[in-house]
């Protein structure tokens, strides 16, 4: 049964049959398809229409947020050259979730409003509980993809992880990494002890608290929430970072100086335990008696733990 619904000028938002319906595309003017669905649609023969597929299942623990990018060009162009349709199988939760995004973007709403311009329109539009976490991490970052909001940080390893620990993709290490290329060593500096090599800086270190598993969602107003105290220091985790050569090849190992070859630590896509209870997946633990800190500032728990990009 095909379910088409326009939600606004030019853009709409529907359900498989719909993207496969010669009849329905001509009808509504659709030259731009996205597809957010496990497999690609046929497109009926005969049609010029522009097509975007994005592999995605319905689960709440998938990866949405780093798609709004990509799709929310694609809506735009659609938009702007003729018209756009959004669907997945049942054009509930995935494609709603990527045209609430849209919105967001486009009007710099936050994700209740933009959600109620679609359910008016759509009104069985639910995007799942991962997702709307996702959404919510969206606008938390003013409706961009925000590389230094602590909170997308820990989303974005966390993803990674379960890539490499599950499925051995070794391959998405690279796009990830690509966020690291061009960015300067700028800040409090963590150097190794043997060679003096600046490793890091106080912005790459993950905080957790204490006995608590690390997980993204909301995690930054927690922290913040919760007296400083709280915060583990029996550890010292970081960021998944371009020199950590070993980790781009193996599920665990060490992780040494990438000058003078100086064990500094030890990491575990599947995931650490730290002393204080807490399990941090993936984790890269470093020793902090290998390393020399060069502060310029004294520490406080706001530039700590790095919540400047937190509203």
């Amino acid at each position: 049964m095909v379910e088409c619904d326009e939600i606004e000028p030019r853009l709409y938002l529907g359900n498989l049959d719909a993207a496969e319906s010669e009849e329905t595309l001509k009808s509504y003017g659709i030259t731009h398809i996205l597809t957010v669905y496990m497999f690609p649609i046929t497109k009926p023969e005969g049609l010029d229409i522009e097509t975007l597929f994005i592999d995605l299942e319905d689960s709440p623990d998938c990866d949405i947020l780093s798609c709004f990018e990509r799709s929310n060009a694609f809506i735009k162009e659609g938009q702007d050259k003729g018209a756009c349709l959004v669907h997945c199988y049942g054009g509930v939760s995935r494609s709603a979730t990527l045209v609430v995004a849209y919105l967001m973007k486009k009007y710099n709403i936050g994700v209740e409003e933009a959600l109620q311009k679609v359910k008016d329109k759509r009104y069985c539009a639910c995007p799942n509980a991962g997702f709307l976490s996702q959404l919510r991490l969206y606008e938390n970052m003013k409706n961009m993809l925000d590389e230094d909001n602590i909170d997308y940080k820990i989303f974005s390893l966390y993803h990674l992880g379960r890539q490499v620990s599950t499925g051995n993709d070794f391959n998405a290490i690279e796009n990830y990494l690509s966020r690291f290329k061009e960015k300067a060593l700028d800040g409090d500096k963590f150097k190794c002890r043997e060679c003096r090599k600046c490793l890091f800086l106080q912005s790459n270190v993950i905080p957790h608290i204490q006995g608590q598993d690390l997980y993204w969602n909301n995690f930054a107003q927690q922290l913040i929430s919760e007296q400083s105290q709280t915060v583990c220091k029996k550890s010292l985790f970081i960021e998944f970072l371009p020199w950590m050569i070993e980790a781009h090849q193996s599920i665990s190992g060490k992780i040494h100086c990438p000058t003078c070859d100086s064990k500094i630590g030890t990491f575990c896509w599947k995931g650490q335990l730290c002393p204080c209870g807490a399990t941090i997946s993936p984790s890269f633990k470093v020793i902090e008696s290998k390393l020399d800190k060069e502060f310029h500032r004294i520490p406080t728990i706001q530039n700590q733990l790095n919540l400047h990009h937190v509203t």
